[in-house]
């Protein structure tokens, strides 16, 4: 990150969607940005050890998918040729809810599955054919390098270590279920759910191990109430909060801290320097009304509860017309 205006080099530590959309970003500003992977990233989609929950499935969030598709024009029609589709959420989510099924209602609100390995390569290749960006992976960041106290320069490092025609199928648990670890245990566990998903999967043929995730505990560090904050650094994506991923958060936080970012970047004025600290206040707070804590938890959520409880009757009840957009 710059502190003058004599700084062109930026340092992304990260390969995942967060640095990459801050990749993004910053090529448009710096001369050169270096993205530094621990990782030794594949040639093709395949899963990595760097993200645990990359054996399961994806989805963006509609304002994530928009954020993304300004910074990488075309990015949806990439994964949907690789066989990613793009369907809409009232038409092609069969929800089971307490009362019922709510009858299939085109919403005219598109949204896209895919995995995570497809999605970072696709965005590893539109980032890396930047001009400026250079993207080193199975490097293990070790530190950081100062001027002074204060003042971050650069980071010390060391080596380190599609969709074929399938159908990707994640089961969720919640208070205190336990989760499969085999395909017996697998289908099991789909069986004891309402709907027809064990139907679904129970003639299919397994084509990779059952992956098991189950840190779903959310997470945020609070950086922007550090008294001092050193120049050159900037903090985003997992490094400052992480999500359970049963909502679909995470990489549409990382696509709106790029546009922080970028916005930042586009007020800074004239020979003053990127304002670190200014970024994680504006960010912090903005983290936080996205976390959950179920031991403190909001006013007004139990009202919340009621009403999604009541609609979801009314779904599952009433006209289909009733429910489409005007």
């Amino acid at each position: 990150m710059p502190t003058d205006t004599h700084v062109r080099h930026a340092v992304v530590m990260g390969a995942g969607m967060a640095g990459l959309a801050a990749a993004r970003v910053l090529a448009d500003s710096f001369e050169a940005v270096t993205v530094i992977e621990r990782d030794t990233l594949p040639s093709a989609s395949a899963p990595r050890a760097g993200v645990p929950q990359g054996h399961h499935v994806h989805g963006l969030l509609a304002l994530g998918a928009e954020v993304f598709e300004g910074y990488f024009p075309g990015l949806r029609a990439e994964p949907e040729q690789a066989g990613a589709p793009v369907w809409d959420w009232g038409e092609g989510l069969c929800a089971v809810l307490p009362n019922g099924i709510p009858p299939s209602t085109p919403m005219g609100m598109p949204i896209q599955t895919f995995s995570r390995p497809l999605l970072e390569h696709v965005l590893r290749q539109r980032v890396t054919a930047l001009g400026p960006v250079t993207l080193r992976d199975g490097l293990t960041v070790t530190g950081l390098r100062t001027a002074a106290p204060g003042k971050i320069t650069g980071v010390r490092v060391r080596d380190g270590d599609g969709e074929d025609n399938a159908l990707h199928v994640t089961l969720h648990g919640a208070n205190g279920t336990q989760l499969p670890h085999n395909d017996d245990d697998f289908l099991s566990f789909a069986k004891s759910l309402r709907g027809p998903v064990a139907d679904t999967i129970a003639s299919l043929t397994p084509t990779s191990a059952v992956r098991r995730y189950a840190r779903t505990v959310n997470r945020r560090i609070a950086y922007h109430r550090l008294a001092r904050w050193p120049e050159g650094l900037i903090a985003l994506g997992d490094s400052v909060c992480t999500f359970n991923p049963a909502y679909g958060q995470g990489m549409t936080v990382a696509a709106l801290e790029a546009r922080l970012l970028e916005q930042m970047l586009g007020n800074r004025r004239a020979g003053t320097p990127l304002d670190g600290q200014a970024f994680q206040k504006a960010a912090g707070p903005r983290h936080r009304l996205l976390m959950a804590d179920g031991n403190h938890p909001r006013p007004g959520l139990g009202a919340v509860a009621a009403l999604l409880a009541r609609q979801g009757r009314q779904l599952v009840h009433e006209p289909p017309d009733r429910h489409r957009p005007p």
